[in-house]
C-alpha cells in the first residue's frame, strides 16, 4: 500500500482551493445581477404605468412641452424618478398625433445612474 506524495497533496489542495474561491465569488455576482434585474423590472413597470395613465386620459390633456418630473417612488434604498414629456410627432399635426416619452432614472451603488425610456405615439380617434 502506497500513500500520497507531498506534490500530489499540494496539487489537490490547490485544485480544491481554486474551486472554493470560484464558488465564493459566484454568490456576490449573482446577488448584484439579481438586484440589477429587480431594479430594471421596477423601472419598466413604473414607466409602463405612467404611459397607461397618459394613454387613458383625455387627448386634450396631453399638452406638448418640456419634460415634467413626476413623483419619485422609493423601493428599499433606491429612489426611482419618472419624467414624462409630450411632444409633437415630426411631420404630423398635434391635433391628431402626439408622442409620449417616459424616462425613469435611478442610482445604483455599483453601476451608478441607470435609465429606462418608454415611448408611444397617441393619436386622436374620432372627430
Amino acid at each position: 500500500m502506497r500513500g500520497f506524495t507531498l506534490p500530489e497533496i499540494i496539487m489537490s489542495f490547490l485544485f480544491v482551493s481554486m474551486i472554493f474561491v470560484m464558488l465564493v465569488n459566484l454568490y456576490p455576482m449573482s446577488y448584484i445581477t439579481t438586484r440589477r434585474g429587480e431594479y430594471q423590472m421596477v423601472a419598466d413597470t413604473l414607466a409602463q404605468n405612467v404611459l397607461e395613465k397618459s394613454r387613458g386620459g383625455p387627448y386634450e390633456a396631453l399638452v406638448p412641452g418640456p419634460e415634467q418630473t413626476l413623483e419619485p417612488i422609493k423601493r428599499g434604498e433606491v429612489v426611482f424618478t419618472p419624467t414624462r414629456q409630450v411632444a409633437a410627432v415630426t411631420g404630423l399635426d398635434t391635433d391628431y398625433c402626439k408622442e409620449i416619452v417616459v424616462k425613469v432614472t435611478w442610482e445604483e451603488k455599483i453601476s451608478g445612474r441607470r435609465e429606462v425610456v418608454h415611448r408611444i405615439v397617441r393619436s386622436r380617434v374620432g372627430p
